[in-house]
């Protein structure tokens, strides 16, 4: 965006100036849409662009051969045309469907979905279950499973993402429900502090290694270091699931694979080729031939090389997808 000549006067001429000065775009005008200072604003903007005094991209003259800043009388009523208008948003089905797969593989989110499930168990039983007060409950367990995948990964779902999976997952429960299989699950799965103690889950109990009614201490202290030989990676400072530059391709990740087993994962081109993830046709057409909305397992180089702009610490500018 560049000027040519232009004489700032009022407020709609000040507001084009900050745009200038800011490189901020037309298409993001500061006034309310369809307001008397949105439709001058637009109409001057226009003005100056067809007398060839501002230079604007692609995107701003396509706006400006519309028919913005114009109005018409419609029943005796003043309409702009062209306004935008704003659409609610909507969830993203992949990434709501990478949320739901986080939240279920990841060990150290699954105490707060076991107290979830035993929460709803004891309504289903007492006959006052509420899908929609489940779906609530079970948002915070997408919440905690989100900031859990953007503190590891750099990427940030949205409330309509988040509020997607909580669906999914409360659907997905009830379904058990319905059909049996998970009413007694719950309790069985769950081992418990004796009731001369607290009589709480063992995850739960806070009891420390001198209490005489309970052994919890020593059994939480185990599992806790299960889970960090595992997030070790059997390597001493070796994190999994995040990804870096380096080694003999252009990125690189250790994994946790299911049998418990360290792997290492390399991708990319080093023939000098850069990632193309800011061109929308190259994006496209890279993941529908790779068919990144199918891979879905860690272990392989194609389910990173699809979401490789989502870390940060890769350098690469993009989307979701590559």
């Amino acid at each position: 965006m560049r000027l040519n000549e232009f004489d700032y006067q009022n407020d709609v001429t000040k507001a084009i100036q900050e745009h200038i000065e800011r490189g901020v775009p037309f298409t993001e005008c500061m006034f309310r849409p369809g307001s008397q200072a949105f439709t001058d604003f637009y109409r001057e903007v226009k003005r100056l662009y067809n007398e060839g005094k501002i230079e604007v991209d692609w995107q701003d003259a396509e706006l400006l051969e519309t028919d913005i800043g114009e109005c018409i009388i419609v029943e005796g009523e003043r309409v702009p045309l062209d306004v935008p208008i704003e659409i609610a948003e909507e969830d993203d089905a992949d990434a709501v469907r990478e949320l739901v797969l986080y939240a279920d593989n990841t060990g150290s989110l699954y105490p707060q979905k076991e107290s979830i499930m035993k929460n709803l168990t004891r309504k289903w039983r007492k006959g006052v279950y509420d899908s929609e007060l489940a779906a609530k409950l079970w948002l915070y367990w997408a919440t905690a499973a989100a900031k859990s995948y953007a503190q590891e990964f750099g990427y940030a779902f949205s409330v309509q993402d988040r509020k997607a999976a909580a669906k999914e997952f409360e659907e997905n429960w009830r379904a058990e429900l319905e059909a049996g299989n998970a009413m007694e699950s719950v309790q069985e799965g769950v081992e418990m502090c004796p009731e001369a103690c607290c009589g709480k889950p063992v995850t739960e109990c806070k009891c420390g290694p001198d209490c005489e009614h309970c052994d919890c201490y020593e059994k939480n202290k185990a599992m806790n270091e299960a889970q960090l030989n595992e997030k070790s990676c059997g390597e001493k400072g070796v994190k999994p699931n995040s990804p870096k530059r380096g080694g003999p391709k252009k990125f690189y990740v250790y994994v946790n694979t299911p049998s418990g087993n360290c792997k290492k994962i390399s991708w990319g081109d080093t023939s000098g080729l850069s990632v193309k993830s800011g061109n929308r046709d190259r994006v496209r057409s890279f993941v529908a031939r790779h068919k990144c909305k199918e891979k879905n397992d860690r272990t392989k180089a194609g389910y990173w090389a699809c979401r490789t702009p989502r870390y940060k610490a890769l350098g690469v500018k993009g989307g979701q997808w590559w």
